[in-house]
């Protein structure tokens, strides 16, 4: 019997990991989007799979970006690796050097690609106070952000509310978090010991009970980035900022420390650094 996209789309749905949308997004998805293009008129999932060459060729006919192909041959490989038994009848080590082989092309191609200057932190900081005052809700985010520089994990963090799964006690100063974006599973939960200073602005423009922040998860980015646009910052986001902060002269401990609280490994923040403007040190 044939393997079918119907059998192949069951499998993703009823897999234990499927348990947030991300996983169907960045799983299901591109599997489905390539096998679409590259099944003939048997429908046999399986016949497409025997054909690495041609199943790559099809996402590079398609897809220029080198991290779109790593992306899509990422996904390809884990069904290959997950499905049961699939990988005893396609040639899973051809899409495991695929895969890898799409991992040197980015990295080429990111080594080639000219990273756009560095805005400082510094500028940034001075900018929003200056734009909508030091105590306002916006000079809190890039405060806080600061030193806690998370993703989009601000929208649902909890002022002195134990059974939050994201919560900050303001007399112990620590930011527990249990639900953050893409490393959760990795790094568990995340805790983070806040500043005397900040922890006053917290509570002098937010009070002691509450959000931190006035967000919603499906806003946070958009009005971050019109914060930023507001202060002067065109055409800045919030991984403008993200750059800003991991750009700041640090020792190697303060990388490792940076790296804990952002949740990646400590050679990441490394990569985000960005050049110094002209103006710059």
């Amino acid at each position: 019997m044939p393997l079918t996209i119907e059998k192949v789309k069951n499998f993703y749905d009823n897999h234990p990991n499927n348990t947030t949308p991300n996983f169907l997004k960045n799983h299901q998805a591109p599997v489905l989007r390539i096998l679409a293009l590259c099944l003939d008129e048997t429908g046999d999932v399986l016949e497409c799979l025997k054909d690495p060459e041609g199943v790559v060729q099809t996402i590079m006919n398609k897809y220029s970006n080198p991290n779109t192909i790593k992306y899509y041959l990422q996904a390809l490989l884990f069904l290959v690796d997950e499905y049961p038994g699939l990988a005893k009848r396609v040639p899973r080590d051809k899409y495991y050097d695929y895969w890898l082989g799409s991992k040197v092309y980015k990295k080429e191609e990111d080594e080639t690609t000219l990273k756009p200057p560095n805005i400082e932190y510094q500028d940034i900081q001075e900018k929003v106070n200056e734009t909508f005052g030091e105590n306002s809700i916006e000079s809190l985010f890039i405060d806080f952000y600061e030193e806690a520089p998370l993703r989009l994990d601000f929208h649902d963090i909890r002022i002195n509310d134990e059974n939050a799964s994201n919560n900050l006690d303001l007399e112990t100063r620590i930011l527990k978090m249990d639900e953050y974006n893409k490393t959760q599973k990795k790094y568990g939960t995340k805790k983070i010991k806040l500043s005397k200073s900040l922890v006053e602005k917290i509570k002098n423009i937010r009070g002691t009970s509450g959000k931190v922040f006035p967000f919603s998860k499906t806003t946070q980015g958009a009005k971050i980035k019109k914060m930023l646009e507001e202060a002067g910052f065109k055409g800045a986001t919030m991984n403008t900022l993200r750059h800003s902060v991991q750009s700041k002269d640090m020792s190697p401990l303060e990388r490792v420390e940076i790296a804990r609280r952002a949740g990646n490994a400590p050679t990441t923040s490394v990569d985000y650094k960005r050049p110094k403007t002209s103006g710059g040190e």
